[in-house]
């Protein structure tokens, strides 16, 4: 039922203060998939690809998954795994920001959908050089299509593991409309992150 008045709404129980969520269909169009909650769910779906890819006896490294939660309200999960994964390196992946909306800069936000997965050099934290340009050569070698970018108001899990004293990169997969019920990401994005994180932990820098 489409409501159009405050009193409408109260009719059908909703008062201030309690919880609704968006709740729209997930729907493709052609390349294109939108739909609520690609932040970040469209990065379960790369893990999920990827272990099903990675060929195991070619990992360069030992390899840890991991989801966390509460990011935008201070890193809570990311935190908790930096002190519990006991690993050197970590790979933030992570949704957002493109240029190619109607209004938006492309001086702020540069990546585009469908034009490669975005290697974070710095946003609100800094990186580890070393590992994103490891995550550059890789892609580079593999002709797979980047989008370096830096943001200037932009913030990652990667950020904890920074803190903790871990070598952090920060993947993203470019996202139109972040924080909407219709958040939109493009299929060739999602499959090139895919590769481009196979083929870095397959290959010993």
């Amino acid at each position: 039922m489409l409501a159009r008045r405050a009193a409408e709404v109260e009719d059908q129980g909703i008062q201030i203060g309690d919880r609704v969520i968006w709740n729209p269909p997930t729907r493709r169009m052609g390349d294109f998939v939108y739909g609520k909650a690609m932040d970040d769910r469209v990065c379960l779906a790369v893990m999920e690809r990827l272990l099903a890819e990675v060929d195991r006896e070619r990992l360069a490294y030992e390899l840890v998954f991991v989801s966390t939660v509460q990011e935008e309200i201070g890193l809570v999960g990311a935190e908790s795994a930096a002190e519990a994964a006991g690993c050197e390196l970590a790979i933030a992946l992570d949704v957002g920001l493109v240029g190619d909306a109607p209004g938006v800069d492309a001086r702020d936000a540069s990546p585009r959908l469908g034009g490669g997965p975005t290697i974070v050099h710095k946003d609100l934290s800094n990186y580890s050089r070393p590992l994103t340009r490891a995550l550059m050569k890789t892609a580079k070698e593999a002709n797979i299509p980047v989008q370096p970018a830096v943001f200037a108001f932009y913030g990652s899990d990667a950020s904890a593991f920074t803190r903790h004293g871990l070598q952090a990169a920060l993947v993203v997969v470019p996202t139109r409309y972040t924080h909407s019920p219709f958040e939109m990401v493009h299929l060739t994005d999602v499959e090139l992150t895919v590769q481009l994180l196979k083929r870095f932990l397959e290959t010993r820098s």
